[in-house]
């Protein structure tokens, strides 16, 4: 069983990422780096040590950004030695903070390794990792960077992390717009997402595709058509059933 207070995570030898401030010092990163399993923040090894031993004894140590108690340094303090890393098996935060990172710096190689090893173990991610993927496609959907799309949509459909409302909220409105437009490349693209990472196609979506298929029909060409029943006949999860009726809507053709 997963520990519900893990210890500290040291990444290793590795400076901070670019840019990292020490919640400590409130100076840019240094040197090793210690993560908080709290609120995955970074700070100097160094300061974190000062921090352990300027509290005083029988005290409990506050983490210096959200204020929750910190771990005993002691269970990670065979990590403190060396390069830093951590020899014990990687527990859910960690692997669930390497793959956001990795997400962060655009490292996709890395970050689909990261997934395969979770998969592997069976590892559960935490909810602000769940979150910070949603994050990452809606950042993406808006680049219009569909490489890193696809890519990012095999990673959450390989972990099976469940999309955010927010999430979905975009890839509808996109999906949307793509309609409108006849934009049947993106059209396809965006719906191949929504089934992968298995979110919902709201009401909207599915009125305009049965406006589009039956009022609008006129306006189609043949391939037009042809496209439109693709997308509207491709699978949406159950929950979406009931959805359907009561809008009144025969959309699986």
């Amino acid at each position: 069983m997963i520990s519900s207070n893990p210890a500290f995570y040291f990444p290793g030898s590795q400076p901070a990422q670019a840019g990292g401030v020490c919640p400590i010092c409130l100076d840019l990163c240094r040197s090793v780096t210690a993560v908080t399993p709290c609120c995955w923040n970074e700070m100097d090894r160094d300061c974190l040590q000062r921090l352990f031993a300027n509290t005083p004894l029988g005290a409990r140590t506050a983490c210096p950004v959200c204020r929750v108690d910190l771990p005993d340094l002691s269970q990670s303090q065979h990590s403190m030695q060396g390069t830093g890393t951590m020899q014990t098996p990687k527990s859910r935060w960690v692997m669930s903070y390497e793959l956001v990172s990795a997400l962060k710096n655009n490292d996709w190689d890395k970050a689909e390794g990261i997934q395969l090893s979770i998969q592997n173990t069976g590892v559960m991610l935490v909810e602000r990792a769940r979150r910070e993927l949603s994050n990452k496609l809606i950042e993406v959907l808006d680049s219009g960077t569909w490489a890193e799309a696809g890519r990012l949509k095999r990673i959450i459909q390989g972990i099976g992390a469940e999309p955010t409302h927010e999430l979905m909220k975009k890839l509808n409105n996109k999906l949307i717009e793509a309609l409108n437009r006849r934009d049947w490349d993106n059209a396809d693209r965006l719906q191949c997402i929504i089934q992968g990472i298995r979110a919902c196609r709201s009401q909207k979506v599915l009125q305009l595709l049965f406006q589009m298929l039956t009022t609008d029909k006129s306006k189609n060409s043949i391939d037009d058509q042809e496209r439109l029943e693709r997308i509207n006949s491709a699978n949406v999860p159950d929950e979406m059933e009931e959805a359907q009726s009561e809008a009144g809507l025969c959309l699986i053709m």
